[in-house]
């Protein structure tokens, strides 16, 4: 059951079930650099081969906006942005998706700046930079072939296979649910030996996601089907985030009614899109510890 507290607490819904442990299949057929070598800049691996999406690349950045926000468009040759580290220990990996209501990217407020904040708690961070505009399909076939990528290159990456979660923000965290959260349904595009590795995430972190739920109904969105499979979910949100925070209430309860290990941390204020730039102030500041602390109790970090 959600539990309602006091103003300026956090809502949790923490509920405990099967834990579901990822078979990864070894399979070295994707080369890549060493991703252990940590450079300034990040390793740049592209998602799909030219003979699948076409060897033409397009993509329109507009940083213009007055608001330090790159806005990323008209992307049609996906890709990954690798930032790995030094550490000689397997590793856990974040793959990060940015929103923009899968009309643009807010690269860097909701990508970027997530994947140096995660490299400095020793995480392996991957930016995906999906297809966008208005092509959700498309977009959720990048997420999961860019999941098998990851666990391919496991060992080249310096990443513990049995570690790789998702977190999204926005659309973002639309995109990541469906990759927790649509596996009976979907059927991926083959494509090559990735096909034979698992794209289900291990774990499940949501910031104020958008689009959980069916516009005008009770009920999750039509193409999300959780199942005993759902992995450990964290859900961020606040109470003033109008246009999101019901929808963000039935999918918590869609998990919850099935027995999903899930916490959900509802805040008073912060409204949506502040990424890593939350005004101190406000207790939504506080959720990249909040995050590290889940992590830790998931012994995803020490």
């Amino acid at each position: 059951m959600l539990l309602t507290l006091n103003t300026k607490t956090e809502y949790r819904l923490k509920l405990y079930s099967l834990q579901f442990v990822i078979a990864f299949v070894s399979i070295a057929s994707f080369s890549c650099n060493n991703g252990r070598q940590q450079s300034d800049k990040p390793q740049n691996v592209d998602i799909w081969p030219d003979s699948i999406r076409g060897s033409l690349s397009k993509q329109v950045i507009d940083s213009s906006g007055g608001d330090n926000i790159i806005r990323i468009t008209e992307v049609n040759q996906p890709s990954m942005d690798v930032y790995s580290s030094e550490s000689d220990e397997s590793q856990t990996a974040v793959l990060i998706f940015p929103g923009g209501g899968y009309g643009i990217l807010a690269y860097d407020l909701e990508g970027t700046e997530v994947a140096e904040w995660l490299n400095t708690l020793g995480i392996v961070a991957f930016v995906v930079k999906y297809t966008v505009p208005n092509d959700r399909e498309s977009a959720y076939q990048d997420g999961k072939r860019a999941i098998k990528i990851v666990r391919a290159n496991a060992k080249s990456w310096n990443i513990d296979e049995d570690k790789v979660g998702v977190l999204g923000f926005s659309a973002g965290g639309h995109l990541a649910a469906r990759l927790s959260n649509d596996f009976p349904s979907s059927v991926s595009q083959q494509t090559d030996d990735l096909d034979d590795i698992s794209s289900i995430p291990d774990f499940s972190i949501l910031v104020y996601p958008a689009y959980l739920a069916a516009e005008g109904s009770k009920r999750v969105s039509s193409d999300l089907n959780p199942s005993k499979l759902t992995p450990p979910t964290l859900i961020i949100q606040t109470k003033d985030d109008e246009k999101f925070v019901d929808g963000t209430y039935i999918f918590a309860k869609t998990l919850d009614s099935i027995g999903i290990e899930l916490e959900f941390l509802l805040l008073e204020e912060g409204g949506h899109g502040y990424g890593l730039r939350a005004d101190k102030n406000l207790d939504i500041s506080r959720w990249p510890d909040l995050t590290i602390s889940w992590l830790k109790k998931h012994r995803l970090l020490d």
